[in-house]
């Protein structure tokens, strides 16, 4: 019992810290999306939502290859799963340019910077994409 109320007591602290990080992702001028181990959307900023045409509550719980045109999805997946073997921070393809897909289906070209997220609790991969 005392190790969970120690535990409680831990994650409120932290509170301020988590809010602070939280707002810095929010506000960042660049689309930021993180994504779980089965490339699950959990996390997009107000500019990721402003870029892509989609709500918050539109992309979370969807698979990243939303934003992905069709014609691309095939690759991209093979993609993930080398990153998911050897993950690393580095820009997508060498940084060369990219193509994502809006909600209203048109493309846009773009840089995508990656990074492995690891937690106590599950793994993430956040995106921060430069619109180009």
């Amino acid at each position: 019992m005392s190790n969970e109320i120690d535990e409680l007591r831990i994650l409120a602290a932290q509170q301020p810290e988590l809010q602070m990080l939280q707002g810095a992702l929010e506000y960042l001028s660049d689309p930021m999306i993180i994504v779980n181990t089965d490339y699950s959307i959990r996390y997009v900023n107000q500019q990721a939502e402003f870029v892509f045409g989609y709500s918050r509550k539109d992309l979370i719980g969807q698979h990243i290859n939303i934003l992905i045109p069709d014609s691309l999805k095939s690759v991209h997946l093979e993609h993930l799963s080398e990153f998911r073997n050897h993950p690393h921070a580095r820009a997508m393809k060498g940084g060369v340019e990219l193509i994502a897909r809006r909600r209203d289906a048109s493309d846009i070209k773009c840089r995508v910077q990656i990074a492995p997220i690891v937690t106590d609790y599950d793994r993430y991969v956040s995106a921060q994409i430069r619109v180009l």
